[in-house]
Protein backbone atom coordinates (compact mmCIF):
# COMPACT_ATOMS: atom_id res chain seq x y z
CA UNK A 1 0.00 0.00 0.00
CA UNK A 2 2.97 2.29 -0.04
CA UNK A 3 3.99 4.67 -3.04
CA UNK A 4 7.31 5.79 -4.27
CA UNK A 5 6.77 9.70 -5.54
CA UNK A 6 8.54 10.71 -8.40
CA UNK A 7 8.32 14.56 -9.83
CA UNK A 8 9.70 17.29 -11.99
CA UNK A 9 9.47 19.78 -9.86
CA UNK A 10 7.38 21.89 -12.16
CA UNK A 11 10.13 21.90 -15.31
CA UNK A 12 8.36 24.21 -18.17
CA UNK A 13 8.71 22.25 -21.53
CA UNK A 14 9.39 24.56 -24.62
CA UNK A 15 7.59 24.26 -27.49
CA UNK A 16 9.82 22.30 -30.35
CA UNK A 17 12.74 21.84 -28.93
CA UNK A 18 14.29 19.43 -27.10
CA UNK A 19 14.85 19.34 -23.31
CA UNK A 20 16.47 17.27 -20.29
CA UNK A 21 13.62 17.22 -17.75
CA UNK A 22 14.99 16.50 -14.26
CA UNK A 23 13.25 13.63 -12.19
CA UNK A 24 13.51 13.94 -8.57
CA UNK A 25 12.86 11.62 -5.99
CA UNK A 26 12.39 13.41 -2.48
CA UNK A 27 11.06 10.49 0.19
CA UNK A 28 14.99 10.10 1.99
CA UNK A 29 13.00 7.13 3.91
CA UNK A 30 12.59 4.93 1.56
CA UNK A 31 15.47 2.70 0.26
CA UNK A 32 15.03 1.63 -3.09
CA UNK A 33 16.90 -0.91 -5.43
CA UNK A 34 15.38 -0.99 -8.41
CA UNK A 35 12.28 0.37 -9.99
CA UNK A 36 10.26 0.21 -13.37
CA UNK A 37 7.18 2.54 -14.93
CA UNK A 38 5.93 3.83 -18.09
CA UNK A 39 6.00 7.38 -19.63
CA UNK A 40 3.61 8.54 -21.53
CA UNK A 41 2.65 12.19 -22.72
CA UNK A 42 0.39 14.13 -24.93
CA UNK A 43 1.76 16.17 -28.00
CA UNK A 44 5.45 15.20 -26.57
CA UNK A 45 8.18 13.06 -28.79
CA UNK A 46 10.08 10.94 -26.18
CA UNK A 47 13.99 10.43 -26.89
CA UNK A 48 15.45 8.55 -24.21
CA UNK A 49 16.58 8.65 -20.44
CA UNK A 50 20.09 10.25 -19.55
CA UNK A 51 21.80 9.85 -15.99
CA UNK A 52 21.99 11.73 -13.33
CA UNK A 53 22.36 10.59 -10.00
CA UNK A 54 21.36 7.33 -11.53
CA UNK A 55 23.89 5.91 -14.06
CA UNK A 56 21.38 5.31 -17.32
CA UNK A 57 22.55 3.08 -20.14
CA UNK A 58 20.77 2.14 -23.61
CA UNK A 59 19.30 -0.80 -22.15
CA UNK A 60 17.20 1.00 -19.23
CA UNK A 61 14.68 2.36 -21.39
CA UNK A 62 12.94 1.80 -24.85
CA UNK A 63 11.10 4.64 -26.65
CA UNK A 64 7.78 2.59 -27.64
CA UNK A 65 6.22 5.20 -30.33
CA UNK A 66 6.68 8.95 -29.90
CA UNK A 67 4.67 9.64 -26.70
CA UNK A 68 5.79 6.53 -24.98
CA UNK A 69 8.49 4.85 -23.21
CA UNK A 70 9.28 2.17 -20.85
CA UNK A 71 11.77 2.94 -18.37
CA UNK A 72 13.76 0.28 -16.02
CA UNK A 73 15.99 2.12 -13.10
CA UNK A 74 18.50 -1.05 -12.22
CA UNK A 75 21.74 -0.14 -10.14
CA UNK A 76 22.61 -3.94 -10.50
CA UNK A 77 21.96 -4.18 -6.72
CA UNK A 78 23.16 -0.99 -5.18
CA UNK A 79 20.38 1.50 -3.82
CA UNK A 80 19.14 4.22 -5.92
CA UNK A 81 20.46 7.33 -4.30
CA UNK A 82 17.91 10.14 -2.95
CA UNK A 83 18.51 13.67 -2.14
CA UNK A 84 18.19 17.14 -3.79
CA UNK A 85 20.22 16.22 -6.98
CA UNK A 86 17.56 14.67 -9.89
CA UNK A 87 17.64 10.96 -10.31
CA UNK A 88 17.43 10.75 -14.52
CA UNK A 89 16.49 12.96 -16.51
CA UNK A 90 13.42 12.16 -19.50
CA UNK A 91 14.95 13.73 -22.67
CA UNK A 92 11.79 14.90 -24.55
CA UNK A 93 10.54 17.22 -27.39
CA UNK A 94 7.00 18.90 -27.03
CA UNK A 95 4.99 20.81 -29.43
CA UNK A 96 3.19 23.01 -26.63
CA UNK A 97 4.33 25.24 -23.99
CA UNK A 98 3.56 23.87 -20.40
CA UNK A 99 4.44 22.17 -17.19
CA UNK A 100 5.94 18.78 -17.46
CA UNK A 101 4.46 17.10 -14.90
CA UNK A 102 0.92 17.85 -16.77
CA UNK A 103 1.95 17.15 -20.75
CA UNK A 104 4.05 13.54 -18.85
CA UNK A 105 2.38 10.81 -16.98
CA UNK A 106 3.69 8.14 -15.31
CA UNK A 107 2.12 4.66 -14.93
CA UNK A 108 1.86 1.39 -15.90
CA UNK A 109 0.31 0.87 -19.29
CA UNK A 110 2.70 -1.21 -20.47
CA UNK A 111 5.31 -1.75 -17.84
CA UNK A 112 3.73 -1.69 -14.11
CA UNK A 113 5.14 1.28 -11.91
CA UNK A 114 6.42 -1.01 -9.54
CA UNK A 115 9.35 -0.43 -7.10
CA UNK A 116 10.98 -2.81 -4.86
CA UNK A 117 13.25 -2.88 -1.75
CA UNK A 118 16.67 -4.25 -0.83
CA UNK A 119 14.81 -7.36 0.52
CA UNK A 120 13.51 -7.83 -3.29
CA UNK A 121 9.97 -9.23 -1.97
CA UNK A 122 8.38 -5.66 -0.56
CA UNK A 123 7.06 -4.05 -3.74
CA UNK A 124 5.94 0.03 -3.78
CA UNK A 125 4.11 1.56 -6.34
CA UNK A 126 5.47 4.21 -8.21
CA UNK A 127 3.58 7.79 -8.38
CA UNK A 128 3.92 11.19 -9.91
CA UNK A 129 3.55 14.00 -7.13
CA UNK A 130 0.83 15.77 -8.39
CA UNK A 131 1.32 18.99 -9.58
CA UNK A 132 -0.62 21.05 -6.87
CA UNK A 133 1.89 20.99 -4.65
CA UNK A 134 4.58 22.95 -4.82
CA UNK A 135 8.14 22.27 -3.81
CA UNK A 136 10.09 25.47 -5.39
CA UNK A 137 9.11 28.27 -5.92
CA UNK A 138 11.69 31.73 -6.47
CA UNK A 139 14.33 30.01 -4.89
CA UNK A 140 12.86 28.55 -1.95
CA UNK A 141 12.67 25.09 -1.90
CA UNK A 142 11.03 22.33 0.99
CA UNK A 143 12.49 18.89 1.15
CA UNK A 144 10.17 15.96 2.08
CA UNK A 145 9.91 15.35 6.00
CA UNK A 146 12.20 12.97 7.10
CA UNK A 147 11.29 10.54 8.51
CA UNK A 148 7.83 9.53 6.16
CA UNK A 149 5.43 8.18 7.81
CA UNK A 150 6.46 9.15 11.26
CA UNK A 151 5.48 8.96 14.92
CA UNK A 152 7.73 10.71 17.19
CA UNK A 153 9.44 13.71 15.48
CA UNK A 154 9.91 14.56 12.13
CA UNK A 155 12.44 16.99 10.30
CA UNK A 156 11.46 19.22 7.28
CA UNK A 157 14.43 20.96 4.89
CA UNK A 158 14.09 24.37 3.61
CA UNK A 159 16.87 25.97 1.39
CA UNK A 160 16.29 29.92 1.45
CA UNK A 161 17.32 32.06 -0.94
CA UNK A 162 18.43 34.87 1.49
CA UNK A 163 17.52 35.47 5.35
CA UNK A 164 14.24 35.77 5.52
CA UNK A 165 11.32 34.90 7.78
CA UNK A 166 8.90 32.03 7.24
CA UNK A 167 6.08 30.42 8.69
CA UNK A 168 5.47 26.65 8.68
CA UNK A 169 1.85 25.50 8.98
CA UNK A 170 0.41 22.27 9.38
CA UNK A 171 -3.42 20.97 8.60
CA UNK A 172 -4.90 18.18 8.57
CA UNK A 173 -7.07 16.40 5.53
CA UNK A 174 -10.12 19.48 6.72
CA UNK A 175 -8.30 22.08 6.59
CA UNK A 176 -8.22 22.60 9.62
CA UNK A 177 -4.87 24.51 11.25
CA UNK A 178 -2.77 22.04 13.75
CA UNK A 179 0.43 23.99 14.34
CA UNK A 180 2.05 26.94 13.56
CA UNK A 181 5.92 27.41 13.41
CA UNK A 182 7.96 30.94 12.53
CA UNK A 183 11.30 30.08 11.51
CA UNK A 184 14.10 32.37 10.97
CA UNK A 185 15.53 31.11 7.74
CA UNK A 186 19.45 31.88 7.05
CA UNK A 187 20.07 31.33 3.44
CA UNK A 188 21.00 28.16 2.03
CA UNK A 189 20.01 25.04 3.86
CA UNK A 190 18.04 25.27 7.40
CA UNK A 191 16.07 22.16 9.64
CA UNK A 192 13.09 22.35 11.42
CA UNK A 193 12.32 19.66 13.70
CA UNK A 194 8.75 18.79 14.47
CA UNK A 195 7.63 16.73 17.28
CA UNK A 196 4.51 14.52 16.97
CA UNK A 197 3.08 15.76 20.56
CA UNK A 198 3.13 19.32 19.27
CA UNK A 199 0.62 18.23 16.85
CA UNK A 200 -1.54 16.55 18.88
CA UNK A 201 -3.19 13.44 18.70
CA UNK A 202 -3.87 13.48 14.80
CA UNK A 203 -2.68 11.02 12.82
CA UNK A 204 -3.21 10.43 9.13
CA UNK A 205 -2.50 12.55 6.05
CA UNK A 206 -1.45 15.66 7.26
CA UNK A 207 -0.58 19.10 4.58
CA UNK A 208 2.54 20.77 5.15
CA UNK A 209 2.47 24.39 4.06
CA UNK A 210 5.70 27.03 3.91
CA UNK A 211 4.70 30.65 3.96
CA UNK A 212 7.76 33.21 3.30
CA UNK A 213 7.14 36.36 1.53
CA UNK A 214 4.35 36.73 -1.06
CA UNK A 215 5.06 32.35 -1.99
CA UNK A 216 3.63 29.18 -0.35
CA UNK A 217 4.98 25.93 -0.88
CA UNK A 218 3.28 23.02 0.00
CA UNK A 219 3.60 19.03 0.45
CA UNK A 220 1.77 15.94 2.13
CA UNK A 221 3.20 13.72 5.22
CA UNK A 222 1.67 11.07 7.14
CA UNK A 223 2.06 10.69 11.00
CA UNK A 224 1.26 7.36 12.56
CA UNK A 225 1.04 5.74 16.17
Amino acid sequence: NETWNLTTNHFELTPHTRVDVPVYAYDFSQEITGAQFTVSGHDVKFLGVSSGSIQVDQSMFAVLEPGLMTVTLDQKGKSLPIGSEPLFYIQVESNTKGGAEEAIQLGSLVTAAEACRPNLTDVLRVGWESSTLDHSVDGWFMYQNYPNPFSSQTMIGIIAPKDGKADLEIFDIQGKQLLVRHVDCKKGYNEVMLAADAIGNHTGLLYVKLKAADLTLQQKMLKIQ
